[in-house]
């Protein structure tokens, strides 16, 4: 006995030392870069550099960097800057304001007393502001192409992008934070454009309008939102709750067609009277366009209290995820009742869909393909213990604990982004599953319990998908009232007396045989 125990003792030893140590070793190890060659080094030569050439608006700060500079010899360097206004300064790092827009040739001098070399940038400062918001919905190119049209029109067009390929539920939270970054540009520009997937950036704006202080002083009432969409109908729902938080001019939602009209327009007042000209269909949201939900009724009483929250500060997907329970709590049951899919229960996949939902598909499968491996191994090296259930239930906990920090730990050592953002509750919830599994290897066995783990994983991802539906989501966004209809329908799947469809297959033998 003491000889299993000192065994299964040194295997735990060994896998938390393996996660913690281990691994962030091999993944230090895949980014160390590849040793330098010994190659003699050829003689220095003095060059200023000057840095890219920039595109900023009117009245903005602009940081020149000469610290890439290289010296020709030891000791210090002079740096003059010839900002192309007629200021002149000396320094390695210097802001400057242009207050006039136009094209500005800086130059910058770099002299070491013995001899001097210069290097020029170029920076176009203009007055026409347009905030662009964007993720991986249009090309690189498509992008570009609309950069270099707003330069030829006079107009700066400021990215605000994010190509991480995170969740909206992540990807909302990194907009409004980019947002607020920009808030001096903001500011100045008097359109915003949103391109992203469904309906993130409108969320963004709600968010960071939320979560800003002093928002009247960005005067969203003198500002055009455009939302670049090819489903106007589905988005409005969301584009109104924007609306009704920002309280912008109007809210445009219209195809990538209208782009160059937009950018042509350059100024609010203009946006509206080019897209018509140019007869494009676009849908106006307004205060024209809201739906008359002010008084109180029995018919709009969700819709009524949505819109109170999310003026109140709410997040919009929160309040979207907890919409989404009963949807995905009635597909769990649909599956169960009528096609047979058993998975552990109905309570763990919902909240399996629901951690998929903040973690994104990938990381969510990884995350849960992990813990039952791990939980599964713990479980051997433990079997001989003569421990009580919930100690060998901790051990198990601990183990997945360091698990998910090695993650973390490999995450970071990698640079991957996408999963060190991820929250830790969804992960500790993907984490409970681990209990479930372990109970039911116990009283049915591994294969009975590898069987019910992938038919939840089975259903979670069918649900996950299902709820991620741009269309759905926006659909009991704007009509939270339809989702009591899953009371009717679990009422239904309830008085289901019929076989299930897994049924016909496993009695399909004794079918043919009552039939004959």
């Amino acid at each position: 006995m003491n000889k299993r125990f000192l065994t299964i003792l040194l295997s735990i030893t060994a896998i938390i030392l393996t996660a913690c140590f281990v691994v962030p070793a091999i993944a230090q190890e895949i980014e160390k870069p590849a040793p330098e060659g010994t190659e003699e080094l050829p003689k220095r030569l003095l060059e200023a550099v000057a840095g890219e050439d920039q595109n900023v608006p009117v009245g903005s700060k602009v940081i020149f960097d000469g610290s890439k500079s290289v010296n020709s010899k030891d000791g210090e360097l002079k740096y003059t800057w010839d900002f192309g206004d007629g200021t002149i300064v000396e320094g390695v790092n210097e802001l400057h304001i242009y207050n006039e827009p136009g094209t500005y040739k800086v130059l910058l001098t770099v002299n070491n007393g013995e001899e001097q070399n210069t290097d020029e940038l170029i920076v176009s400062v203009y007055e026409n502001l347009v905030i662009l918001i964007t993720d991986k919905t249009p090309d690189e190119e498509k992008l570009r192409e609309i950069e270099h049209f707003a330069a030829r029109e006079g107009v700066l067009i400021i990215r605000i992008q994010d190509l991480s390929g995170q969740p909206d539920y992540i990807a909302v939270e990194e907009f409004a934070k980019k947002l607020a970054e920009e808030k001096t540009n903001l500011q100045k520009s008097g359109i915003i454009i949103d391109w992203t997937s469904g309906s993130v950036g409108l969320n963004a704006l709600t968010k960071f309008a939320q979560k800003a202080e002093k928002i009247e002083e960005l005067d969203f009432t003198h500002k055009v939102i455009v939302s670049i969409t090819n489903k106007p109908s589905v988005t409005s729902r969301i584009a109104q709750q924007t609306f009704d938080i920002l309280k912008p001019e109007y809210i445009l939602l219209t195809g990538d067609s209208a782009l160059h009209p937009i950018i042509t327009a350059k100024t609010s007042e203009n946006v509206l009277k080019e897209v018509r000209t140019s007869f494009i269909d676009y849908k106006l949201i307004g205060i024209h366009s809201e739906r008359s939900i002010k008084k109180l009724g029995w018919t709009n009483f969700l819709s009524y209290a949505i819109n109170f929250m999310v003026n109140k500060g709410v997040p919009i997907n929160t309040i979207l995820l907890i919409l989404m329970i009963p949807v995905i709590a009635t597909i769990v049951a649909f599956a169960r009742q009528v096609i047979g899919i058993k998975a552990f229960g109905i309570y763990i996949p919902s909240i399996i869909t629901l951690a998929l939902l903040v973690t994104g598909i990938k990381y969510g499968l990884a995350i849960f393909i992990i813990v039952l491996v791990v939980a599964t191994l713990i479980r051997f090296l433990m079997k001989y213990l003569k421990i009580l259930y919930l100690p060998r239930m901790a051990i198990m906990l601990t183990v997945l604990a360091f698990t998910i920090l090695a993650m973390f730990a490999f995450g970071a050592m990698t640079m991957r982004t996408g999963f060190i953002a991820i929250s830790i509750f969804p992960i500790i919830i993907i984490t409970i599953l681990a209990e479930e599994f372990v109970k039911a290897q116990i009283e049915k066995g591994l294969s009975s319990a590898i069987q019910l783990a992938i038919e939840t994983l089975i259903i979670s991802v069918l649900c996950y998908y299902l709820v991620s539906w741009e269309d759905l989501r926006t659909f009991f966004l704007s009509y939270p009232e339809t989702i009591l209809l899953t009371l009717a329908i679990n009422y239904f799947l309830g008085k289901w007396t019929g076989l299930r469809v897994f049924e016909y297959f496993r009695f399909k033998e004794l079918r043919k045989k009552h039939r004959a």
